[in-house]
């Protein structure tokens, strides 16, 4: 049987294999780490759940199939700023990638009256589908 590190291996290609091993460990677990958390802030929210306005005050290129989206807000006189990404069509975004229209866009957000800092913005239909919500007629 033939393993990954070979004891005929020389210093360096042992020390690139162990190092590589640990790497793709630590980010495996890092995202399982990520996943919960999302999971946790989402179940939270879900079952706290209050809404508010918010307004994007920033948007870029996250990769391929997501955009990254900072968005303020404020509940009891304290403002709040998140980032989240979103991997489905926003409509303030025209079609060539100018994130430009999309800056001062005012958005309801769903947040936890527990922990207001936990929150995510109703961009979409699909934002709104995720929480159980019905879709306003702008994004049918």
């Amino acid at each position: 049987m033939h393993s990954l590190i070979d004891k005929d291996d020389d210093r360096f290609t042992r020390i690139v294999k162990y190092s590589s091993v640990v790497v793709i460990s630590i980010l495996v677990l890092y995202m399982i780490y990520r996943g919960l958390n999302q999971y946790s802030d989402y179940e939270e929210i879900l079952d706290n759940k209050a809404f508010t306005k918010g307004v994007i005050v920033d948007m870029k290129y996250a990769s391929v199939s997501t955009d990254k989206i900072s968005y303020q807000y404020e509940i009891n006189g304290i403002k709040y700023k998140q980032i989240t990404e979103m991997g489905y069509t926003i409509p303030c975004k025209e079609k060539k990638g100018d994130y430009n229209s999309c800056i001062g866009k005012v958005y309801t957000v769903i947040y936890s009256s527990l922990n207001p800092e936990k929150s995510d913005i109703l961009i979409n239909a699909r934002s709104y589908e995720i929480y159980h919500l019905k879709i306003p007629k702008e994004f049918e």
